[in-house]
């Protein structure tokens, strides 16, 4: 599986400012968080913003029964949940299912959500991510990585968040969705087209858009965003608008096909949101590089508020 290359940028003098592009509501539910980032310097480890003691929350790590064996994951729950009780599906960046992503789990979690993090590089020989600053280490992994197994993966996950409460693969309550940050942004999108019985919204942090195509070089073609007619999910993406990796013109595009979809008509405007921040989140420092990317508070702190406003479009709380 190739990917995108997470360091890339035009200007190294780019401030990474987190974008809370919301509703004032939507920013109150976590500004006990947005609190907390104030005094953390960009770009560095921290403490966990919610840790696994967290009274508020149940931690365990299950694995997942898919078709090739089962693997390990991440979980966090409200620990009041019932079978309404509706649950997300992360998936992880090229770091794997690093401290960044459990603790954007966990957030997820005390902010009322069965969140669970499949770990995609079991039995991969990929390192720890905790505290990594490099990518490099992880491209072996990563580059092994075969869709249909990953989607697999994916929706093993699914499936362990309804079990839990009883119920069948793709039944109804509770319901679910999908999210992921760069390589799992891209993974995403592909479970919100493919797997759309199991899911029911998706929320893309900066995966690629640009199907099919080994460069980003040149205009982006019809055949590259052929996929947007298959579309039949509520979804936000959120992409940094100097972002080299992933172009915002390829993501305007995007955006402009999907509007006009034939599945875009049957759901109306309400399919879509895309949010092109002049700056995206952050996660590290990499010199001569300002898409220093994925910070682990930014990460949890947006994915809280973007994935409320997108639970909001999909109606996850209901039936």
């Amino acid at each position: 599986m190739t990917d995108i290359d997470p360091t890339r940028s035009t200007s190294s003098g780019l401030g990474r400012r987190p974008f809370l592009g919301l509703s004032t509501g939507v920013f109150a539910a976590v500004s006990g968080i947005a609190r907390a980032l104030a005094a953390e310097e960009l770009g560095k480890p921290h403490p966990p913003l919610v840790p696994e003691d967290d009274p508020a929350i149940g931690v365990e790590r299950p694995q997942l029964v898919a078709t090739k064996g089962a693997i390990d994951a991440y979980a966090a729950y409200p620990r009041e949940n019932a079978t309404r009780t509706p649950g997300i599906v992360v998936v992880q960046h090229i770091w794997g299912v690093d401290a960044q992503i459990r603790d954007t789990v966990r957030r997820l979690a005390q902010a009322g959500f069965v969140t669970v993090a499949p770990d995609l590089y079991a039995g991969l020989g990929a390192p720890s991510g905790d505290n990594a600053t490099d990518y490099a280490p992880f491209s072996a992994a990563a580059g092994k990585l075969v869709d249909a197994t990953v989607d697999d993966q994916i929706r093993a996950a699914a499936v362990w968040i309804r079990s839990r409460v009883g119920q069948g693969p793709a039944q109804r309550p509770p319901k679910i969705g999908v999210m992921g940050f760069c390589m799992g942004g891209s993974i995403a999108l592909r479970a919100a087209i493919d797997d759309a019985q199991v899911f029911d919204a998706a929320m893309i942090f900066y995966g690629k858009v640009r199907w099919g195509a080994d460069s980003n070089e040149g205009p982006i073609t019809e055949m590259a965003l052929s996929y947007t007619d298959e579309l039949k999910l509520p979804i936000m993406g959120q992409y940094g608008a100097r972002d080299t990796s992933i172009k915002a013109e390829d993501v305007r595009h995007a955006c402009a096909c999907l509007m006009t979809s034939r599945s875009t008509t049957k759901l109306g405007t309400r399919s879509l949101t895309i949010r092109a921040h002049d700056t995206c989140p952050v996660r590290r420092r990499t010199p001569g590089s300002a898409r220093s990317h994925g910070s682990p508070r930014t990460y949890g702190d947006h994915a809280v508020c973007c994935w409320r406003a997108t639970a909001q479009e999909a109606e996850l709380s209901g039936a």
